[in-house]
């Protein structure tokens, strides 16, 4: 976990700005995904830190966001805005007890087995709740690979024949 998301998670829960820090941080995401000159630009050596923080204002963002990326900038580590912005996505649903499971099949699920999917995961993820993104992934042979927060519990059919061929 990035020590800017927490700090910055930190700061805007003592500010009471975590809605709005997230709001400009989504927004900012999506600027930096459509024009990754921008990022580039507060990465290069080749531009002062004033002129940096100068093109973070122009974008009026949450003060407080602000404030982390003219860190950042000055610190030389722009280059970790993805992983930072990962890493708060990560630290908004904690907060809000939201578990996104990414859930790959072979097939698509049926409403049936998707409702026992829900009643056998729910114990792992108590006070929590649970938002599943099903997706079909030809590559499986069967069964399902479920993944949450990078970590892969993968139940395929795949995964157990390619055990099976490294042990024998």
């Amino acid at each position: 976990m990035s020590d800017y998301a927490k700090a910055l998670m930190a700061v805007a829960q003592k500010r009471n700005h975590v809605e709005e820090v997230s709001n400009a941080f989504d927004r900012l995401h999506d600027i930096v995904v459509e024009h990754p000159k921008w990022l580039q630009l507060l990465d290069s050596p080749m531009y002062r830190t004033k002129d940096k923080e100068a093109k973070i204002d122009y974008l009026n963002l949450s003060s407080t966001l602000a404030a982390c990326l003219k860190i950042m900038v000055q610190k030389n580590h722009m280059s970790l805005f993805f992983d930072v912005y990962h890493d708060w996505i990560r630290l908004i649903r904690k907060q809000q007890k939201i578990a996104h499971i990414n859930v790959y099949a072979a097939k698509s699920l049926t409403q049936e087995q998707e409702a026992l999917l829900l009643k056998r995961l729910q114990p792992r993820f108590e006070h929590m709740i649970i938002d599943l993104h099903l997706r079909v992934d030809p590559a499986l042979i069967g069964g399902l690979k479920i993944i949450y927060q990078g970590v892969s519990l993968d139940q395929s059919i795949a995964r157990e024949l390619n055990e099976l061929f490294t042990t024998v």
